[in-house]
C-alpha cells in the first residue's frame, strides 16, 4: 500500500488540527491525481512530528526565530548562493554551447553572464536538469575546497581542517626561491600566527578561478594588529593585506601552493615602514 509521510516540527508548524486535516486531504488528493482513483482506499498519509528539542538546521540545534531571521542564517544563504553562482560561472566558456539555459539547447552564452542568467543556471543545476552540470565538475570541487579552507581555517580558526584539505607532502613555493614542504601542520601554524597577531582578522575572497587541477585566488586579510607579528610588536592598527595565490589540488587535497603577499603594504599600514610618497 502507498504510505505518504510528511515530517514537521512539533508546535512550530501545523499548530492546529484543522491544518493537519487539510494537509492530509491535500496529500491524498495529489497522490490520487497521479496514480488514479483506484488507489484511494489503500493510500495512507501520516504526519510525523519531531519534538522541539530533537532537530537542527544548518548545523545549529534548536534554532529560534532570531536565528532564522537574523544575519548569521542570511549569510549562510548568501554564501550558498555565491558558491552555486561561482560553479555555474565556471561552466561557461566564451561563445560555448550551453544546453538547458533559458530552456534552449545549444544557445550561445557570453563569458560574462547576467545575474538572471546565473540564477537560471543555478536553478537548473540544483534540480539536476542541466545536462552541462557535470562539465568542469573538477573545477567546482576544487573551488569548494579552497573556499572551505578560507572560511573554516582562516576565518573560523578550525586548524584541524588542514588535515582534511592539505596534502602531507604539500610544498609552498614562495618568493624566496626553493619550495618548502609544509604539510597540514605547517599550514595550520601559518594561520595560527596570523590569527594570533590579528585576533579579529578575517579573509575575504576577491576573485577565484579554476582550470583543471589549479586554482587562482585573490584575497584580502583584514584585522587589527594586536599581537606579535613576525617579530613586530602590536601597533593596534587596522590593516588590509592583499595577496594572490595559486594552488594545485590532486585527489581533493592541495599539493602545491604559490603565493605573493603584500608585506610591504602591511608594514606601511602598521607604521613600521614609511608610506610611499604620493606618485612615487
Amino acid at each position: 500500500m502507498p504510505i505518504i509521510t510528511v515530517k514537521a516540527i512539533q508546535g512550530v508548524v501545523l499548530t492546529s488540527d484543522a491544518q493537519k486535516r487539510e494537509l492530509l486531504q491535500s496529500m491524498t488528493d495529489a497522490f490520487i491525481s497521479v496514480v488514479g482513483e483506484v488507489a484511494r482506499p489503500y493510500t495512507y498519509c501520516l504526519i510525523e512530528e519531531t519534538p522541539l528539542y530533537e532537530w537542527s538546521i544548518a548545523g545549529r540545534a534548536l534554532p529560534d526565530l532570531p536565528f532564522l531571521y537574523g544575519p548569521e542564517y542570511r549569510g549562510m544563504h548568501e554564501r550558498a548562493n555565491d558558491i552555486m553562482r561561482q560553479f555555474v560561472a565556471s561552466q561557461q566558456q566564451p561563445e560555448a554551447s550551453a544546453p538547458g539555459l533559458n530552456g534552449a539547447s545549444g544557445q550561445s552564452v557570453s563569458s560574462v553572464a547576467s545575474e538572471s542568467e546565473l540564477a537560471q543556471r543555478a536553478d537548473l543545476v540544483w534540480r539536476g536538469d542541466d545536462p552541462a552540470a557535470l562539465h568542469g565538475s573538477q573545477e567546482a570541487r576544487n573551488m569548494a575546497i579552497i573556499r572551505r579552507w578560507m572560511e573554516e581555517g582562516w576565518n573560523n580558526g578550525n586548524y584541524e581542517v588542514a588535515y582534511e584539505v592539505i596534502s602531507p607532502t604539500m610544498q609552498v613555493h614562495g618568493a624566496g626561491g626553493q619550495p618548502i614542504q609544509m604539510g597540514p601542520a605547517g599550514l595550520a601554524d601559518l594561520i595560527r600566527t596570523w590569527r594570533n597577531a590579528f585576533p579579529d582578522g578575517y579573509m575575504t575572497i576577491e576573485d577565484l578561478f579554476a582550470r583543471g587541477d589549479t586554482i587562482v585566488i585573490r584575497n584580502t586579510w583584514h584585522g587589527t594588529h594586536k599581537g606579535a607579528f613576525y617579530g613586530i610588536a602590536p601597533t593596534n592598527r587596522w590593516v588590509e593585506i592583499t595577496s594572490i595565490g595559486m594552488d594545485r589540488i590532486v585527489d581533493g587535497k592541495v599539493v602545491d601552493g604559490w603565493g605573493e603577499v603584500n608585506m610591504l603594504g602591511a608594514m606601511q599600514q602598521m607604521g613600521v615602514l614609511p608610506a610611499s610618497p604620493r606618485g612615487g
